[in-house]
């Protein structure tokens, strides 16, 4: 049953795109000290975990991975926001 993987891409693109809304995101990381990263790091990680087990793409998750890894440097994690939340959506809309 792939809708649970399909439905967690797209939640958690929507996250990331969120985060990478300029200033907006940077101000809501900051104030939480971070924390939003840590939280998208794990969740990530088992999204990686769900992928695997129906057998779907896990390209979004992985670069997730890396990017809130990354995401504390300013324009990169920015960047990273942007580019992982569109690779989740469109992992997530498609069959893949």
């Amino acid at each position: 049953m792939d809708v649970t993987s399909k439905t967690y891409k797209i939640i958690i693109g929507i996250v990331e795109l969120f985060l990478g809304v300029p200033f907006i995101g940077g101000i809501f990381i900051v104030a939480h000290a971070w924390m939003p990263l840590v939280i998208l790091f794990v969740l990530h990680i088992v999204g990686i975990i769900i992928a695997g087990r129906e057998y779907k793409n896990r390209t979004g998750h992985i670069l997730g991975v890396i990017g809130n890894a990354l995401g504390w440097i300013p324009v990169l994690g920015w960047i990273f926001h942007l580019a992982i939340g569109i690779i989740l959506l469109v992992e997530g809309l498609s069959n893949r």
